[in-house]
């Protein structure tokens, strides 16, 4: 299978569909944070219907039978001893134990490259020179890129430098489709397609080119499949992964009923300088509801007490905060919701 986050694309803000569809830095950046665990789910079948280029069209991964791959934390390189010396301050790890290296500026998000720690002795680094590109911003449906790489793979051991080796890839990406991506358990989002594949491509390879959908929301289905693969309809595939973070928004789902548990969009969105917000719990319990920025810091504690089944209501008064994006977060036992409040000064 690819590596995780070999292609990892950012949410997108889903505009009619006769228009372009554009995100910028700050969207993803309320997503992918420091602090963050994505969940993730697998596939084990062998084949999946990626639907069509262009849009809208109507991507159903509803019938899929999915099961749990697991949590992945993001740190700082900065955090991780074997990573500070090796890449920039600011690059963001994934998985630590062998981690994908990445770092973000204004013209998009990049793979650096990554540190494995095969066994307690051995250290190994992987050096991507330019760095490769993710995705770049504004991404926008018809955008797309080609790139030339030079990967340099180096290993120590015991602290002692043992080998090194270097190889050059192409890549090919492009976004190429829009529309609506359905999911198991009925849930449905807006998407944009984006396909990526290595140019030349690799002729002893089952995994040199991604299908991936991306939603405004921060949910990312990742198929990975090779070359001799059509880029339409049902392919073969070596890999299947739907990643997404703990802070997300849930969106074109059913209102809950007053009694179910449920976290309910505040109002006003956006807001300056409170809001309301509502949320129903099934039964006695004790429950949280706090609120926190894109970086995961928690700013405020609305709720930590044990109620009564019912429908409640609280103000966030963010008028000692700065203008951006916040996030309250319901827990009770191990239910859990989220959603994404904006406040503009």
């Amino acid at each position: 299978m690819r590596i995780l986050f070999r292609f990892f694309v950012v949410a997108c803000l889903v505009v009619p569909l006769k228009a372009q569809i554009t995100v910028q830095r700050s969207d993803f950046l309320e997503i992918f944070y420091v602090g963050d665990t994505l969940s993730v789910m697998t596939l084990m079948d062998s084949s999946v219907n990626v639907g069509q280029v262009g849009g809208p069209n109507t991507y159903d991964f509803s019938g899929l039978n999915l099961v749990s791959g697991g949590a992945i934390p993001v740190v700082l390189g900065s955090q991780l001893p074997k990573a500070a010396s090796r890449f920039p301050n600011d690059t963001v790890i994934v998985t630590p134990d062998e981690g994908q290296a990445f770092t973000f500026n204004t013209g998009g998000m990049f793979d650096i490259g990554k540190v494995k720690t095969p066994n307690d002795s051995t250290l190994d680094y992987v050096h991507r020179n330019p760095p490769e590109t993710v995705f770049r911003f504004p991404i926008t449906f018809g955008s797309g890129f080609t790139e030339s790489i030079q990967v340099t793979d180096t290993e120590f051991v015991n602290g002692v430098f043992s080998s090194t080796g270097s190889s050059t890839n192409g890549w090919v990406g492009a976004v190429d489709g829009y529309g609506t991506l359905k999911l198991p358990g009925g849930a449905t989002y807006q998407c944009l397609r984006v396909t990526k594949f290595e140019n030349p491509p690799c002729s002893t390879c089952n995994d040199d080119k991604d299908i991936n959908f991306v939603t405004q929301n921060g949910l990312i289905v990742m198929v990975n499949t090779d070359h001799t693969q059509p880029d339409t309809g049902v392919i073969r595939i070596s890999g299947f992964q739907i990643i997404q973070g703990n802070l997300l928004t849930a969106v074109e789902t059913p209102a809950a009923a007053p009694t179910l548990f449920a976290l309910r969009q505040n109002y006003p969105n956006p807001f300056n300088p409170s809001t309301k917000i509502n949320f129903g719990i099934p039964e006695r319990g004790f429950v949280t509801l706090e609120v926190f920025d894109v970086l995961g810091r928690k700013v405020a504690t609305l709720v930590r007490e044990e109620l009564a089944a019912g429908s409640y209501e609280r103000t966030f008064d963010a008028s000692a905060l700065p203008s951006g994006v916040y996030f309250d977060r319901l827990l009770e036992g191990n239910l859990v919701e989220t959603s994404k409040m904006m406040f503009v000064k």
